[in-house]
């Protein structure tokens, strides 16, 4: 009775209690997670960690495209050229220049921001159908004159070779993972502020944004750089995680796929782009390895089935299907009905 009367007498208390309980599901959740990504790899007889590490590069340059898609509503077909961007010029800075990894780590972030900025600056000018054909033809020069000049090894590339510290598989995964969870919460604080607030007004109608007394122009160009600096951090692993980089695999082929990524995995929704990265990155490896299907087969056969069903059926992605789940983890409650919060765009929706 007396512990009744004390609850009663302090229902601030009570309220604390059931928040604890209420948290206790969900703290367990995030430790199943944590667990998976941190301690199975470990488990593993056959870690193909290049495979799990990939997975994060790509995860990476996804959110990066998705600043541009999602947040800016700029469409680009050409970002691996960003992303070859940072990857090449690190590897010059570590390789030929002898600074450390964490010099060439920062080099290939600020190099893929300037290389951003500029196409930002075309950006101002076209929109589009003409913004996606420009960054399509970026991309394809990139890949054709930038990355064969005589700086990078005239189309034989450049070594890219990792200090002691992440010379192992798993360490280098683990430090990936790192720079990931970073660029999670930069996102976040991004999409947060005002500056990702005026970037989401200028999505949603330039115009009525500038009779707000919001620079379109400006917070254009700062989306721009954000996604360029978390590409040219993706291009940075990328080059490290291969010992080398060269032209060859940074292609078109990349550039869809991280189209694909972004656009099913869900705009605007990065639990969504993560969700969608292992299962088509990872999975398939192991899938592969069990049943004999090459990882082509789901990027050429798989892949463009997924962006048609995500495309008509469920404009919001994965991170539409995921959102009571990830609604829940984060405090909030579990209600299965949300597809009416995601935009329809492209399909039934505004263009």
């Amino acid at each position: 009775m007396a512990v009744a009367d004390a609850v009663l007498d302090h229902p601030d208390s009570a309220e604390r209690a059931k928040s604890v309980v209420r948290w206790i599901p969900r703290l367990a959740a995030w430790g199943v997670l944590a667990a998976f990504l941190l301690v199975f790899p470990l488990s593993l007889e056959t870690f193909h960690a290049q495979r799990w590490s990939l997975g994060v590069v790509f995860a990476i340059a996804a959110l990066s495209l998705n600043v541009l898609i999602g947040y800016a509503g700029q469409i680009s077909l050409g970002h691996q050229g960003f992303l070859g961007v940072g990857a090449f010029v690190s590897a010059y800075v570590v390789t030929v220049h002898q600074q450390t990894f964490w010099v060439g780590l920062l080099a290939g972030a600020l190099s893929g921001a300037v290389a951003s900025l500029l196409m930002g600056v075309v950006a101002l000018r076209v929109r589009g159908l003409y913004l996606a054909l420009v960054t399509l033809a970026y991309g394809r020069m990139a890949q054709e004159t930038l990355f064969n000049l005589g700086i990078f090894g005239k189309g034989s590339g450049v070594e890219a070779p990792r200090p002691a510290l992440l010379l192992g598989d798993h360490a280098f995964y683990y430090f990936s993972l790192v720079v990931l969870a970073g660029v999670l919460f930069f996102n976040w604080r991004f999409v947060r502020s005002k500056a990702g607030r005026a970037v989401s007004a200028v999505r949603e109608n330039e115009q009525v944004a500038a009779s707000y007394g919001i620079p379109v122009s400006r917070y254009k160009l700062i989306a721009f750089v954000v996604s360029g600096a978390f590409v040219g951090l993706a291009g940075t692993l990328y080059a490290f995680l291969n010992g080398r980089v060269d032209s060859q695999g940074i292609n078109f082929e990349m550039a869809l796929f991280l189209v694909l990524i972004t656009v099913v995995g869900g705009l605007r929704s990065p639990a969504g782009i993560l969700v969608f990265t292992a299962l088509f990155e990872v999975l398939p490896t192991y899938v592969g390895d069990y049943f004999g299907i090459r990882w082509s087969f789901w990027l050429l056969a798989l892949g463009p089935a997924l962006l048609i069903i995500t495309l008509v059926f469920y404009p919001g992605g994965v991170g539409q299907q995921i959102k009571p789940i990830t609604s829940w983890m984060t405090g909030g409650p579990f209600r299965v009905h949300h597809g009416e919060q995601f935009v329809q765009e492209g399909v039934s929706g505004r263009p």
